[in-house]
């Protein structure tokens, strides 16, 4: 399946046990990096520990062992925490996958899955995740963002799943985790969209903090290709739509801002239906 979808990397995080990863290890080859990791399954959400290869104790209890106690373990052995599917349905359709976890949101968590199997019309929690983000990046959070396709094994081969595109230095689990988590990265069911800002000669990519005086311009410039006819690219500021075109298979269009106009930006690129074509990671405003 990976090597159908051209993937350079994946990961197994399956519920609550590494038991699957020597079988997954032994798949990494011919330029195909399989990476650590485990979903953390309770009953008020999930959390994905990539980059880990040993068990981790997912157990909640009240007074001993937190989610942050969980989270700041899985830092501490080098992986990567990441709130799973915030705002799936919960009780009784899906126990435990509604995230509840008030300290949590975000607290210390920096990463969060925003796309999470395909994008549907209808009921859609990955619309919602992404709100509740714009809220979290709005009350002045740094976060990243990412994909996950969340198959068990039961989707349709044509199912069009969000993949994580990262700016990795090489083709390794470190250099993977630690693009991950600074947001150098956007998710996409295909097309190719990027995002930079330029200010006072200095250029930034997704992820990163764009240090920049109140009245000074920003430049902002989008890329894209291999985009669906009448895709609809959205300029999005501090939560809200800025500018929306149409934009053909591939192009290129840009924008000014003001540095004090703007706390963060992102793109999303949509297809005429509003299903999620691409996504970019924030690009943030540090006003000097």
């Amino acid at each position: 399946y990976t090597r159908e979808r051209k993937l350079d990397f994946c990961t197994l995080s399956d519920h609550n046990t590494v038991s699957g990863l020597g079988q997954m290890r032994s798949l990494s080859k011919d330029r195909l990096l399989t990476m650590g990791g485990m979903e953390l399954t309770t009953f008020w959400g999930h959390a994905l520990a990539l980059g880990v290869r040993e068990w981790v104790d997912w157990r909640v209890c009240e007074g001993e062992r937190t989610m942050q106690d969980i989270a700041a373990e899985v830092e501490a052995r080098g992986g990567t925490f990441i709130i799973a599917h915030p705002m799936e349905i919960g009780d009784p359709y899906c126990t435990g996958c509604h995230w509840v976890y008030d300290s949590m949101m975000p607290g210390k968590a920096r990463t969060v899955e925003v796309w999470n199997g395909p994008w549907r019309r209808e009921a859609n929690d990955n619309d919602d995740a992404l709100t509740l983000v714009y809220g979290w990046l709005n009350a002045g959070h740094r976060l990243a963002l990412t994909a996950g396709t969340d198959n068990h094994g039961r989707n349709h081969e044509e199912t069009r799943y969000g993949f994580n595109v990262v700016y990795a230095e090489d083709l390794s689990e470190q250099e993977i985790l630690r693009a991950i988590r600074a947001g150098h990265s956007y998710l996409s069911s295909g097309p190719i969209l990027e995002l930079d800002a330029c200010s006072n000669h200095q250029r930034v990519m997704m992820g990163d903090g764009l240090n920049v005086a109140r009245d000074a311009p920003v430049q902002l410039t989008a890329r894209w290709e291999n985009c669906p006819y009448d895709a609809v690219l959205d300029w999005i500021v501090d939560g809200n739509s800025r500018a929306k075109v149409m934009v053909g298979a591939n192009g290129c269009q840009t924008w000014e801002v003001k540095g004090g106009d703007a706390r963060w930006c992102l793109l999303t690129l949509r297809d005429q239906q509003g299903l999620m074509l691409a996504l970019t990671n924030p690009i943030y405003f540090l006003i000097k």
